[in-house]
């Protein structure tokens, strides 16, 4: 899903097989109204997903037929993960999937490059190092918990960052929020133009 790659019902290949070639792909797309009417044992969260693989698929593609220079859901996210090293590994894979780059480690040295902190210290064992999120929030990165990635990927539209801002970007966040809307009370731009420059 996060790399827009086709997601298909398994009769695809039924269908493939009784003609001996490969057939086009768009009725047999998970997310496609006819194999969502075809599967009567799908559950709520099953179908938000199937549309949502359908709709990045749709997404990705329409971005690189007009700039040819998306990679996938995350393109342009560069990435700091402090997360349960269990599922480290996880996070990784579907964040480069979706074509961010996810910096090794956490060090202080990468908030200048990074566009987005992944953290959640709840899970971390007490000798793990913890990052400092102030600092991070204060350079700018969007320090969120790491249930934003698959809300992002899941959601329509999807959520804004705010709503999963880490407690210690607090008030960082609440500094800018106040700065953004003296400017643009100041200058008269839109709320799609600060928006974008906040997140």
């Amino acid at each position: 899903m996060a790399a827009g790659k086709w997601v298909l019902h398994r009769s695809y290949l039924e269908a493939c097989r009784a003609t001996k070639h490969f057939i086009k792909e768009d009725d047999y797309e998970w997310g496609s109204t006819s194999v969502l009417n075809a599967v009567s044992a799908i559950n709520p969260q099953q179908r938000m997903l199937a549309k949502a693989a359908m709709r990045w698929r749709n997404k990705i593609q329409r971005i690189k037929q007009d700039t040819g220079s998306v990679e996938g859901a995350f393109s342009g996210w560069r990435v700091i993960l402090n997360v349960d090293q269990a599922k480290e590994a996880g996070f990784k894979r579907v964040l480069q999937s979706g074509g961010a780059k996810v910096f090794a480690g956490h060090s202080s040295s990468l908030f200048k490059k990074a566009t987005h902190l992944f953290a959640d210290f709840s899970k971390l064992k007490p000798e793990d190092a913890k990052v400092n999120i102030f600092e991070a929030a204060a350079q700018g990165v969007k320090c969120l918990k790491p249930e934003y990635i698959s809300d992002y990927l899941m959601k329509e539209p999807p959520p804004p960052p705010s709503s999963y801002c880490l407690p210690d970007a607090g008030p960082y966040l609440q500094v800018a929020n106040t700065t953004v809307s003296r400017k643009k009370k100041n200058s008269g731009e839109s709320n799609d133009v600060k928006r974008s420059k906040l997140y």
